[in-house]
């Protein structure tokens, strides 16, 4: 990729977050970091891009593993659902002698 590319990249990422829901505190942080961004030579930035890109995919990743789950839904209270789950068990132990 040439710099070029890698300049416009990067312009346009800050373009597309400025775009975005983002407050002032985030767009100078942004900024703060772009800024270094431009500094750096091609192959770190590259290496940058790289490890963004593995990042944004094991977050959504996570999210994906997450959504699959379910969580408990009951209209019983907790002291109600503790009550049920201990009034239900069944204790079958045959205790041998020795």
């Amino acid at each position: 990729m040439r710099v070029t590319h890698l300049l416009w990249l990067i312009s346009s990422i800050r373009t597309f977050l400025y775009l975005y829901f983002m407050n002032t505190a985030d767009q100078k942080i942004l900024n703060n970091y772009l800024g270094l961004l431009e500094r750096l030579n091609t192959k770190m930035k590259l290496d940058i891009i790289d490890r963004l890109k593995k990042s944004i995919k094991s977050q959504i990743s996570t999210e994906k593993m997450k959504s699959s789950f379910g969580s408990w839904k009951s209209d019983e209270s907790p002291e109600e659902l503790i009550d049920t789950l201990r009034s239900n068990r069944n204790f079958n132990r045959n205790i041998e002698e020795l």
